[in-house]
């Protein structure tokens, strides 16, 4: 049974690289040649990605708050695909857990592996920095978007370190190989949006219309 499921891994795996990975690298591609020039408010991305760093090497991470964002990405992924979602319960250093409506497979992988994938604080901070008018308010926003990309960069790290291996952990799950496809996709999206973010120099036009008098 272990074979086949590692047989199933590799192939999903495979096929899921070979649509996804190339997808999200051309994502990226066509983020870096659209948007030219050095990142505006360049200096206080700087310093956001400075104090995100050293706040990594001041202070260990808060497990009860890390939990509580694994589930809740959790969560927000069965919300996303109209699961009912039963309970959730997170704990310091003692794991976490939701439960939901039964579902099959494809709606299960992707409840699994949204803790991975999904930007729950880095997303949010991006899309008021994309939406803002140039202001001091601004400049704020892009440091602290240089701190969450930190930030989210220590919890993957975490999250795929204490979920990696294990019968009920979440990417034997998914499989390894899916879940690794997945996760490199996710974050060369997320560079994607951050580079089309940080260059931007006004909010969209459709959305300064939506004001205008």
């Amino acid at each position: 049974m272990r074979i086949v499921r590692f047989l199933i891994d590799i192939v999903v795996g495979s096929l899921a690289g070979v649509m996804a990975l190339p997808l999200a690298w051309l994502t990226l591609q066509w983020a870096w040649k659209t948007s030219t020039g050095q990142p505006v408010d360049d200096g206080a991305l700087v310093i956001g990605l400075l104090v995100g760093i050293l706040f990594l090497c001041w202070r260990r991470p808060n497990l009860m708050l890390h939990t509580w964002l694994h589930e809740t990405a959790h969560a927000l992924m069965c919300v996303l695909l109209w699961v009912r979602v039963g309970a959730m319960s997170a704990s310091a250093g003692q794991g976490g857990e939701i439960r939901h409506a039964p579902v099959g497979p494809i709606r299960t992988t992707a409840i699994l592996i949204a803790p991975y994938v999904l930007p729950l604080l880095a997303g949010p901070v991006l899309a008021v920095r994309y939406f803002c008018d140039p202001s001091w308010l601004r400049l704020g926003l892009t440091g602290l978007c240089g701190f969450v990309l930190i930030i989210h960069l220590s919890d993957l790290w975490l999250n795929v370190r204490l979920n990696a291996f294990g019968r009920d952990a979440d990417i034997p799950r998914v499989g390894h190989v899916l879940s690794v496809v997945l996760i490199v996709a996710s974050l060369l999206l997320l560079a994607a949006a951050a580079v089309v973010v940080l260059h931007s120099q006004q909010p969209p036009a459709w959305w300064r219309g939506l004001f205008a008098p």
